[in-house]
């Protein structure tokens, strides 16, 4: 992943532990959607490891709520 994008979701992320507000949530959601397309991998088995910016797959797909 691209620095520029990595730096952008942890400020989200930063914003959204310090605000709390839905409008944050918004803003991540369509962040993911962004990094999702850019990088090819699908929200609903893939996520972005803010640490790291590796795309990593959600181990319990059962449990994951759009």
């Amino acid at each position: 992943m691209r620095s520029e994008d990595l730096k952008r979701l942890n400020e989200i992320l930063n914003k959204l532990a310090l605000d709390n507000f839905f409008e944050d949530y918004k803003e991540l959601k369509d962040f993911y959607e962004y990094l999702a397309a850019r990088y090819h991998f699908d929200l609903k088995t893939h996520t972005v490891d803010p640490s790291t910016g590796n795309i990593i797959l959600l181990k319990d797909q059962d449990k994951i709520y759009s």
